[in-house]
C-alpha cells in the first residue's frame, strides 16, 4: 500500500507535468490540507494539547523561537479545536433525527474503545478478511477488492446483505486497504458481507473511468454472490463525499455527486454508464429494476 502522502505527491508532480496553473495547484493543496484538519481533529486536539503543555514545561526552545512555536501550536489547537467542537456537536442532529425509531441493541453498536483508539479497528476477531482479490485485469489496469466477512461462515442456504465500499479521495488519492475498515468491521460483525474496491485513479484514469472500475467491481460481486453468500436483492453501494474545494464548480451528475450516499443499485443490460444516472431531487427511488 502507498502511504497517502506519497500519493499526494505523486498526484501533484502529475499535475504540474500536465502545465495546471497556479490557481488549481493552490487550491490542490488548500484542499489536501483542509480535509486533513477536519477529518483529524478529534485525534490532533490532544496530541496538540499535549505538544503545547511538554513545549511550555521544558523551556526548549527559548527566546524567540520557543514563543513562535508556541504561537504557531496555540493557533493549530485553536483551530482544530473548532473542527472537533462542530464535528461533536452534530452527534446532536444525529440523535433529533433518529428520534422515535427503535433503539439499536447495546450489542450492535459501535465499539467505543475504537473511537479513541483507532488501530483497534484493524484487529476485529469476529471478522475474515480476504484482502487482494483481483477484480479486474486488463492492459495497464489490475484492480483488486478486499472481503469482509463474519465468522463464522454463512449456514447452506443462508444470504447476507452486502455492502460496496468506494474509498473517497477526490478520484486521485486514497486506497481501499485504508478507508471504510472501521465501517466494514461493524456491519461483517453484524452479519453483512463488505466489498473495499481500488479504480483508477486520476490523473492517469480519465472521467469516466473510474465509474466503469467501480460498475465492473459492482459486476463481479453480483457474479461470485453465491460464493461469498450475498443476498442479491440487499446490497448498498457507499461512497465518501470527497471534500470540495471552497469555490470550485460543482460536479455535473455521473461524476462523484453520481455516487454519494447510499443507493440501489441497477440492474438490466442497458449501457454501462447509463445506469449511474442520478435522480432529480424530490424524485422518488428507483425501483430495484431500474
Amino acid at each position: 500500500m502507498i502511504p497517502p502522502i506519497l500519493q499526494l505527491a505523486r498526484r501533484f508532480r502529475a499535475l504540474l507535468a500536465l502545465g495546471a496553473p497556479p490557481s488549481l495547484v493552490i487550491r490542490f493543496w488548500y484542499w489536501v490540507a483542509s480535509a486533513g484538519a477536519r477529518e483529524q481533529s478529534s485525534h490532533a486536539v490532544p496530541v496538540l494539547g499535549a505538544l503545547i503543555v511538554a513545549v511550555a514545561l521544558a523551556g526548549w526552545p527559548g527566546g524567540t523561537t520557543g514563543t513562535v512555536l508556541l504561537a504557531v501550536l496555540g493557533l493549530t489547537f485553536a483551530i482544530e479545536g473548532r473542527f472537533a467542537w462542530i464535528a461533536w456537536s452534530s452527534l446532536g442532529a444525529i440523535d433529533e433525527g433518529l428520534e422515535g425509531l427503535p433503539a439499536e441493541p447495546a450489542a450492535l453498536r459501535f465499539p467505543r474503545s475504537h473511537m479513541a483508539f483507532p488501530p483497534l479497528m484493524l484487529f476485529a476477531g469476529s471478522v475474515e478478511r480476504r484482502r487482494g482479490i483481483v477484480y479486474l485485469t486488463a492492459p495497464g489496469r489490475r484492480r483488486c477488492v478486499d472481503a469482509y466477512l463474519p465468522k463464522p461462515p454463512a449456514r447452506p442456504g443462508e444470504l447476507r446483505p452486502a455492502i460496496v465500499q468506494v474509498h473517497g479521495g477526490g478520484w486521485i488519492a486514497g486506497s481501499r486497504a485504508e478507508q471504510g475498515i472501521p465501517l466494514l468491521n461493524h456491519l461483517a460483525a453484524n452479519g453483512w458481507v463488505g466489498f473495499s474496491i481500488d479504480y483508477g485513479l486520476s490523473p492517469k484514469a480519465t472521467m469516466p473511468d473510474h465509474l466503469i472500475d467501480v460498475k465492473r467491481a459492482i459486476a463481479w460481486v453480483r457474479e461470485h454472490a453465491g460464493s461469498y453468500g450475498v443476498d442479491l436483492h440487499h446490497r448498498r453501494l457507499r461512497r465518501r463525499p470527497p471534500q470540495r474545494p471552497r469555490g470550485a464548480e460543482r460536479k455535473r451528475p455521473g461524476a462523484s455527486a453520481g455516487l454519494r450516499g447510499r443507493r440501489r443499485l441497477g440492474r438490466g443490460r442497458r449501457p454501462l454508464l447509463r445506469r449511474l444516472r442520478l435522480p432529480r431531487r424530490g424524485a422518488p427511488p428507483p425501483s430495484p429494476d431500474s
